[in-house]
């Protein structure tokens, strides 16, 4: 019996991990991508935005706090610090909440950007 609920619960958060990554609706390479620098992306904004009372989900909304230029600047600046990629202000007046955010950052990632433009430590970059 012990065996069959340990089964069931590997069944469950296998599940739930899917469930997760379908959520970003990113191209299949950027959902991969997204279980490994999500963790610091939910750091730049906890500490960008002062989001410090609230757990940082997929649908907390940021469009509201975004509606500031110095708000929009500040993180666009500290993504750009943290992952290199540059966000448009275009694209962060178009972020609702902390899902499209990630969705954003994902395609930018995975946007092909010329090798000339890209740092040696650059993640992008061809070995």
């Amino acid at each position: 019996m012990a065996l069959f609920d340990a089964c069931v619960f590997a069944v469950a958060l296998l599940g739930l991990f899917f469930v997760g990554a379908q959520l970003l609706s990113a191209p299949r390479r950027a959902r991969v991508l997204a279980v490994a620098w999500e963790p610091r992306l939910r750091k730049v904004v906890r500490e960008t935005l002062a989001v410090h009372d609230e757990p940082i989900l997929v649908d907390l909304w940021l469009k509201d706090v975004l509606a500031n230029a110095t708000v929009r600047d500040r993180l666009a600046e500290a993504v750009h610090e943290e992952f290199g990629v540059e966000l448009t202000d275009a694209a962060l007046r178009s972020i609702r909440t902390y899902g499209h955010l990630v969705r954003a950052v994902a395609r930018a990632l995975t946007e092909p950007v010329a090798s000339d433009r890209l740092s040696v430590g650059d993640p992008r970059r061809a070995a």
